[in-house]
C-alpha cells in the first residue's frame, strides 16, 4: 500500500513539474512575441492601397499643391478639371502597367508619368515637358 501511495505522490510530483515547464515555455514564447511585435518585425501590415491597381488608387478628388484653386477628378475612366469649383475641362483617361497616365481631353493626348500615388498623394510629371504635378487627396 505504501508503495502505491508513493507511486501515485511520484505521479502527481512529475505532472506537476510537466505543467510547470509548459506554463514556463508558453511565457516565454508569449514574452518572444510581444518583444518581435514590439520591434515591428513581426507582422507585414499592408495599406490597403497596395492592394489597389494604379487605375483604382487614382480615383477620387485631387486638390493642387501648388495652385489650392485647382482639383482634378478621376472617377472611372473619366478626368474632370476644376478650377475656383468650376468644370473647366472633362476628358477620359487610362493608366498603363507602366504607370503612365493617357489623358485625352479638349486640349488633345497629354501624357504623364505616375511619380508616386497612394492614399494621400499623387504626383505626376508632364511629359514632355517633365513639369511635376503635386496633389493631395480631398477627404
Amino acid at each position: 500500500m505504501k508503495k502505491i501511495t508513493l507511486l501515485i505522490l511520484c505521479i502527481i510530483i512529475l505532472s506537476g513539474c510537466s505543467l510547470q515547464n509548459q506554463t514556463n515555455n508558453t511565457n516565454e514564447i508569449s514574452q518572444a512575441e510581444k518583444e518581435f511585435n514590439a520591434s515591428g518585425q513581426a507582422k507585414a501590415i499592408l495599406d490597403e492601397s497596395d492592394m489597389l491597381t494604379p487605375a483604382q488608387k487614382i480615383q477620387g478628388k485631387w486638390i493642387s499643391l501648388d495652385d489650392e484653386k485647382y482639383i482634378v477628378e478621376f472617377k472611372d475612366n473619366e478626368k474632370i478639371d476644376y478650377y475656383n469649383n468650376e468644370i473647366t475641362d472633362k476628358g477620359i483617361f487610362q493608366v498603363t502597367e507602366d504607370n503612365q497616365l493617357i489623358v485625352q481631353d479638349s486640349v488633345g493626348i497629354t501624357n504623364y508619368t505616375i511619380l508616386e500615388n497612394n492614399a494621400n498623394n499623387l504626383n505626376l510629371s508632364h511629359l514632355p515637358q517633365g513639369n511635376t504635378l503635386k496633389f493631395e487627396r480631398v477627404n
